[in-house]
């Protein structure tokens, strides 16, 4: 079923948000903060960076943003912050498109 652009608003609740994974055998498993060495994933350790990666997707429009330059938190306030103007842009963008559309340009 086809949404319209004013359910793919974005909210907050509507965002899965992930951290990273770590290999365990042949699993995938969040990752251990504050222990280095228990963070392997294809045979190697994790750095810091990839350890501190947090994903949010926006369920609705399967915009996602993956943000690792900074600490936990304020990864997630960066990719939350990005994914919602991802988000507002594309809705705009399909607005003005719509509207150029019917205007007949």
């Amino acid at each position: 079923m086809a949404m319209t652009l004013d359910e793919l608003k974005f909210e907050e609740k509507d965002c899965v948000i992930s951290g990273a994974m770590r290999s365990v055998g042949m699993d995938s498993v969040p990752v251990i903060y504050g222990v280095p060495a228990a963070n392997c994933r294809g045979g190697r350790q994790m750095t810091e960076r990839e350890v501190n990666a947090i994903t949010v997707i926006h369920v609705p429009s399967g915009i996602s943003f993956t943000a690792d330059t900074g600490g936990v938190q304020m990864n997630r306030k960066t990719a939350m912050a990005q994914v919602k103007v991802m988000v507002e842009r594309y809705i705009r963008e399909a607005r003005d498109a719509a509207a150029a559309k019917i205007s007949g340009n």
